[in-house]
């Protein structure tokens, strides 16, 4: 056992962890000594203070079938006929919860408040950082259809959480005092996300009164931006016969 994450250098428990995952998809016999190859190149880890599960792998699917909006990569400009895969840096799942109550434009007006307020978590990396990186929404199917319901689509909803996502500057300036804290003198919200582009809309999991929020981790010379790439879900490789 060891701790995990700490400015990056005490890795050796989050090393063993990845080391074991590893090898568990290696055939008996042939295992690596993935912890000796891991601190090896231990210059090369991401300084992170905590580090979570979700850094090795955390994947989902959209859940098309029964989304009321078309597909998040045909919303980016992708084929609906292509295997499309999105990546992105987050933290992890933080929950929110709505349950409806018949009337479906207060419904609307209530979820859209709520899942703005938890983008807009005072003490999130993208509050912090003036609105920089994407932060993943996870609208499960009744919550999504609701918001159809009320004529929004999935433009119009990400409109109305970038302009509701914010703190006052008051605010933010008890909260960080003015160190190392970056936002227009003149504007007295401070908005977590800049432009409605930056949050990923997804329609995912079960039905019920939960959805979620991803947030950004915000930093990082891009920004933090999220990568839509075609995927191959049926590869081959050439045989080389005579």
């Amino acid at each position: 056992m060891g701790t995990v994450g700490l400015h990056g250098i005490e890795v050796l428990g989050k090393i063993r962890s990845m080391a074991e995952v590893l090898n568990q998809s290696i055939e008996p016999g042939n295992h690596v000594d993935w912890q000796t190859q891991f601190l090896a190149h231990l210059s090369h880890c991401g300084a992170a203070v905590f580090s979570t599960p979700g850094k090795f792998t955390a994947c989902f699917a959209e859940a098309e079938e029964r989304s009321p909006f078309e597909p998040f990569h045909v919303a980016q400009g992708f084929p609906a006929d292509e295997s499309v895969i999105t990546v992105v840096g987050v933290e992890a799942p933080h929950s929110l919860v709505m349950e409806p109550t018949g009337d479906v434009r207060n419904d609307a007006e209530r979820l859209i408040k709520t899942v703005a307020g938890v983008v807009a978590n005072p003490g999130s990396n993208n509050v912090y950082r003036y609105g920089d990186g994407c932060v993943v929404v996870v609208l499960n199917p009744e919550h999504a259809t609701l918001l159809a319901k009320a004529g929004f689509d999935r433009a119009r909803i990400c409109g109305h959480i970038q302009q509701r996502a914010f703190v006052t500057k008051e605010v933010a300036d008890a909260l960080y005092g003015g160190l190392n804290f970056v936002h227009p003198d003149d504007d007295e919200k401070i908005h977590a996300i800049r432009d409605p582009s930056q949050i990923m809309l997804i329609v995912a999991g079960g039905m019920g009164t939960y959805s979620m929020v991803l947030p950004s981790w915000a930093y990082a010379p891009s920004g933090n931006i999220a990568i839509s790439e075609t995927i191959d879900v049926f590869p081959h490789c050439d045989l080389p016969f005579d």
